[in-house]
């Protein structure tokens, strides 16, 4: 019974969490419809050219980017928190193979969006150096515009199906695991071949300089991440 009312904790949680996200997300639909508009949309999935050509770039402190930033973050740390528990993995001085109640999940999550939100603005920050090196003109802004436009758009959609899933499933199957994961694999390796082709349709730079660029920018770091997580 205990094991019963456990699962039933954490996963109202899940239920909780999924609601904040939600809200957020109708929130800035309507509070902020311009930024809505421009950030939620089906072409910054697929289409190759430049999404930033037609706004100003972002500014990192203004309200609705750290609002839009803040939801991104809660998807990407509710997505992170179910595979972490899923695959017992310990995260820092999280330990996600010991058992989590409702109020314990909840401040796992929010201790997640913070951790994220703060590597945004070191992204930010790193995007606008190495830009600098490479000598990209306004690559602080419109990389990390065009980088936030389709990690919004996959991520919430990823993140609702992740969620829905593991709450209606009485237990977690391990193929609809892995085939979220691998579908985040598949975004993350065509996320960053658009990329490329955004930022050589935006100069006059070679596809080899550009692929350079992405390599620091976007492989390096993510391979750094993932062999601290692994080897934590």
């Amino acid at each position: 019974m205990e094991e019963v009312g456990q699962i039933y904790a954490i996963k109202s949680a899940y239920i909780i969490i999924l609601m904040m996200i939600m809200a957020g997300f109708t929130g800035i639909r309507y509070g902020y419809a311009n930024i809505f508009r421009n950030t939620y949309g089906f072409l910054a999935l697929f289409s190759f050219k430049p999404m930033a050509e037609q706004r100003a770039g972002i500014k990192l402190l203004s309200t609705e980017n750290l609002l839009i930033t803040l939801l991104l973050a809660a998807s990407l740390a509710f997505s992170l928190m179910l595979f972490a528990q899923f695959f017992s993995i310990d995260i820092g001085v999280i330990n996600f193979g010991e058992p989590l109640s409702l109020s314990s999940t909840i401040l796992v999550w929010l201790t997640m969006i913070f951790a994220i939100s703060l590597l945004f603005v070191l992204k930010f920050a790193f995007v606008g150096v190495v830009g600098w090196l490479f000598d990209f003109p306004s690559s602080q802004s419109a990389h990390f515009e065009e980088y936030q436009s389709m990690s919004h758009v996959f991520n919430f959609f990823f993140t609702l199906i992740l969620g829905l899933g593991v709450i209606a499933m009485g237990r977690v199957n391990d193929g609809f695991m892995l085939f979220m994961g691998y579908s985040y694999v598949i975004f993350f390796i065509i996320r960053e071949f658009i990329l490329i082709f955004r930022l050589y349709v935006k100069g006059s730079f070679s596809i080899y300089y550009i692929f350079s660029y992405i390599c620091t920018t976007e492989l390096i770091p993510w391979i750094i991440c993932l062999g601290l997580v692994l080897n934590s």
